[in-house]
């Protein structure tokens, strides 16, 4: 994962957030002149309590699509621009919230708009907004960016209220949920 200079100001913006024991989804790598790495970076607010999750070569060498046994582990989990490349959305989903402790925050980054052949998912911002409230959390934050010249992106901080150790997913369509709660059908 590389910090590019036009996002250090979107991630200072979710700086709030950021709690230790801190997880990133996705291995940390190169970036910018002033931080050679994102554990450099994120560690002014975590110091040493950051731990990256990556398959191919981070702390904790993890596969999102499979329940890697996470629960209520970190202070923070940020899917940085990862969660779209994950075969298994909703396991690699899940399995982020779950390692979120009661009064954590879980962090996201991912592609919205005027993406094209980028990952294996796009973003759907209020199916991703209803599972998030539907598990524990309530929305805290959120804000768009433009990434380079690829499209929109998607920014979201949401605090963990309670922990569901199963977590609870839509029966019925999703159309019929609005910020997590199944609406009263007219």
């Amino acid at each position: 994962m590389s910090l590019q200079p036009h996002s250090i100001v979107d991630l200072d913006r979710l700086a709030p957030y950021y709690r230790p024991p801190m997880l990133m989804l996705g291995a940390t790598g190169s970036a910018v002149p002033e931080y050679p790495e994102a554990r450099d970076y994120f560690g002014k607010w975590v110091g040493s309590e950051y731990q990256d999750l990556d398959l191919d070569g981070g702390d904790l060498r993890l596969d999102l699509n499979t329940d890697i046994g996470l629960s209520q582990t970190h202070g923070c989990v940020f899917n940085l621009g990862t969660i779209e490349h994950v075969w298994n959305a909703h396991v690699a989903w899940s399995n982020a919230l779950r390692a979120v402790k009661v009064g954590g925050y879980f962090l996201s980054h991912g592609p919205l708009n005027g993406w094209v052949n980028h990952g294996l998912h796009m973003t759907s911002e209020p199916a991703i907004r209803a599972f998030i409230t539907k598990n524990g959390f309530e929305i805290v934050a959120r804000f768009t960016s433009k990434w380079k010249t690829q499209g929109e992106v998607l920014w979201l901080a949401a605090h963990k209220l309670r922990h569901i150790e199963a977590i609870d997913d839509f029966q019925p369509a999703l159309q019929v949920y609005e910020a997590g709660q199944k609406k009263a059908v007219e």
